[in-house]
């Protein structure tokens, strides 16, 4: 014995088939080609005014070596490094800013006698190399922080430098067995960081 389908009931049953289908159908769709994002495309950004030299980043001018040579009559004696330390905190010397508006390169944050702390870094390596003084970077393990600038996203991170190093071979100076780590950060501000060491380039 057959049970009859009520009118009401097949215009439901068939709107229940064509859902079933069209999600079906949905399903059935390939996924998005994979491949850089939007962001990601260089396409999308102008190329750069000027092309960056490697070798501009920490090069030395006349007023950085006439600083050195009146600012700092011990760079040619022993302890150097914290002649060159004692110049960067006095007050009446370079009376250094910080502003992490953006990233200098040594000359630029000499001049300006502002910069954040990968420029004051920079200033600083360029002024010990100037001077004969080893230099070594850490990367300093801080909170995330993150800003932007119109539509683009910046990690922040922080970055510091030590001053001279202990001799590897004899015939280097004596003066450079004594490091001096150099951060411009409040020294409260870098109490129980830790920090990792990370190359030049």
């Amino acid at each position: 014995m057959m049970a009859r389908m009520s009118p009401l009931a097949r215009p439901a049953r068939a709107l229940l088939a064509a859902l079933a289908c069209a999600l079906a159908a949905g399903c059935a769709v390939a996924p998005p080609a994979a491949g850089p994002g939007p962001f990601l495309a260089d396409a999308l950004f102008a190329p750069p005014a000027e092309r960056p030299d490697p070798a501009a980043v920490f090069a030395v001018d006349e007023p950085m070596r006439r600083y050195l040579a009146t600012h700092i009559p011990e760079a040619g004696g022993k302890d150097r490094q914290r002649a060159l330390v004692q110049a960067l905190r006095a007050d009446g010397s370079l009376r250094l800013e910080y502003d992490a508006a953006m990233t200098r390169n040594a000359r630029e944050a000499f001049s300006a006698r502002t910069g954040n702390c990968l420029s004051l870094v920079i200033m600083t390596a360029a002024l010990a190399r100037e001077m004969g003084i080893g230099v070594h970077y850490q990367s300093v393990y801080v909170d995330e922080t993150w800003t932007r600038r119109g539509d683009l996203y910046f990690s922040v991170g922080h970055v510091n430098l030590t001053l001279g190093r202990r001799p590897p071979h004899l015939g280097t100076r004596i003066d450079d067995g004594e490091p001096l780590m150099v951060d411009f950060l409040p020294p409260p501000d870098l109490k129980g960081l830790n920090w990792r060491t990370v190359e030049e380039k």
